[in-house]
């Protein structure tokens, strides 16, 4: 009876830590998937939020560039206006200086030594030129100095139209305009297609 009593308590006592073990894995397992399910949330709302930042961010950065762009662009063309009105400037100005210095050896009638004549205005036109590229060396398109895009061969070119003029037999001061302002036209449009303005 005794040894019968003992299997029934062995049973009982097993029986018993069977199911206190199951209530535990039980137990365990739920919390478990309550913990793994509120961190995947958690995550899942995370990186949903981090994305809408990152959208976000890529929304300001592109809204920055196109303003960036739009600053850019007003400024290189107010640079462009700028240059450009200083360029025709200095061509006016170059102009007006030359054809008044040929109309002042023209009233001084000292021009029968024509060498001498020649190495002058040739001194006087260099200078002129000179001075005209240290003033546009002050300014810049595209990082280059307006002076680099003046050409080397507009000082002879410049010489040999002031020589005959100075030396036509129809000489008169608007005609020296007329013509040397053509020449003066030709280096403009020289200068300006050079630094991609076009005909202006």
């Amino acid at each position: 009876m005794d040894d019968a009593i003992n299997v029934a308590k062995g049973i009982y006592e097993y029986g018993f830590s069977t199911m206190t073990l199951a209530f535990y894995l039980v137990v365990t397992g739920t919390m478990l998937f309550i913990v793994v399910r509120f961190f995947s949330r958690f995550l899942y709302k995370t990186m949903g939020i981090q994305q809408e930042v990152m959208n976000q961010l890529i929304i300001n950065s592109d809204e920055q560039k196109n303003i960036l762009m739009a600053i850019k662009e007003s400024v290189n063309s107010n640079i462009s206006s700028q240059n450009e009105i200083i360029a025709n400037y200095m061509f006016k100005m170059d102009l007006h200086t030359i054809v008044r210095e040929i109309h002042r050896i023209k009233e001084m009638n000292h021009i029968d030594d024509k060498e001498a004549v020649f190495l002058n205005l040739r001194q006087f036109l260099s200078n002129t030129f000179n001075k005209s590229k240290l003033n546009l060396a002050l300014f810049a398109h595209d990082g280059t100095k307006l002076s680099n895009y003046m050409d080397e061969t507009w000082l002879e070119i410049t010489v040999q139209k002031c020589l005959e003029e100075l030396y036509s037999k129809n000489y008169c001061i608007e005609s020296c305009y007329r013509n040397l302002g053509i020449v003066m036209e030709d280096f403009k449009i020289d200068f300006f297609n050079k630094i991609g303005h076009g005909n202006n």
